[in-house]
């Protein structure tokens, strides 16, 4: 049995058409792959489903996207960190979304022994490779290599979203997750850079009506005060405005493709710097 379903994992190619059952699937799929089969990438990106919205393939070959929906930043690094993985280059979303997330099981379903001693050896243990996976991407074909299917939202969804986001933000986080979060992300990146990994923070953008609300200006204090910018470098947006969201905070599809060429471009000289 195992031998056939090794067989049809390898002439059949079931990668092009994947799409994960759940958000936190498709997180784990995410990472097993380039830690089994491209952990050499010069550029990881890191952050939540911000992040995850920016076309990996629009930045480049060298890049890899860790944007893990329902999760943050921290989550990434602490994976490169266990791993002992030597980019050249991090880029790190900047912003408090979502200081909970599903890190801990996450890094539970990565570093379980089955993981690091099986599924790096097997690719039909991989959760990409699952059966019931398979029969979810046959029964919903669409091609889309962030394992993600298309999100097309109407007018009057993307509106009512908006509302959401903006009633979110008019509320401040929790200040002792939030300090936990930034330090605890602060000690991880610092380990990463005495490594020689360089770090460099990125903003990403947002509806132009949330960027003076309570939520927002906190992150961003908090964010100047644990990474002032002389020490950590930061790509930032001139023009919110210039970008559209479906829901204040996650790109728009065509303005996601422009938001990576933009990230392509600044993050370049960084990456050059260290060739």
């Amino acid at each position: 049995m195992c031998l056939c379903w090794s067989a049809f994992i390898h002439f059949a190619k079931p990668n092009k058409f994947l799409i994960a059952q759940n958000p936190f699937q498709r997180n784990v799929i995410k990472v097993q792959d380039c830690i089994y089969h491209y952990p050499d990438k010069d550029v990881f990106l890191l952050g939540s489903s911000v992040t995850e919205r920016i076309p990996a393939e629009k930045l480049g070959a060298e890049y890899v996207n860790w944007g893990l929906g329902g999760d943050t930043a921290l989550t990434g690094a602490e994976i490169i960190r266990r791993l002992e993985l030597k980019p050249k280059l991090i880029l790190v979303e900047c912003g408090l979304v979502n200081l909970k997330g599903t890190g801990p099981d996450l890094l539970r379903q990565i570093f379980s022994p089955v993981s690091i001693h099986l599924k790096s050896r097997l690719p039909l243990l991989e959760d990409r490779y699952q059966p019931l996976t398979l029969l979810h991407s046959l029964m919903r074909p669409v091609p889309n290599s962030t394992l993600a299917s298309p999100v097309l939202f109407s007018e009057k969804h993307k509106e009512k979203a908006l509302k959401f986001s903006q009633a979110k933000y008019a509320r401040l986080l929790s200040e002792v997750q939030s300090q936990e979060y930034l330090k605890h992300l602060k000690l991880t990146l610092e380990i990463l850079r005495s490594r020689g990994i360089q770090i460099v923070f990125f903003e990403t953008p947002i509806h132009p009506s949330l960027l003076n609300t309570p939520r927002h200006i906190y992150s961003r204090k908090e964010f100047d005060r644990y990474f002032p910018g002389a020490e950590w470098p930061r790509i930032t947006i001139e023009k919110h405005e210039d970008y559209l969201t479906y829901d204040g905070t996650h790109l728009d599809r065509p303005y996601a493709w422009k938001f990576a060429e933009f990230l392509r471009d600044q993050s370049r000289p960084f990456l050059d710097k260290k060739k």
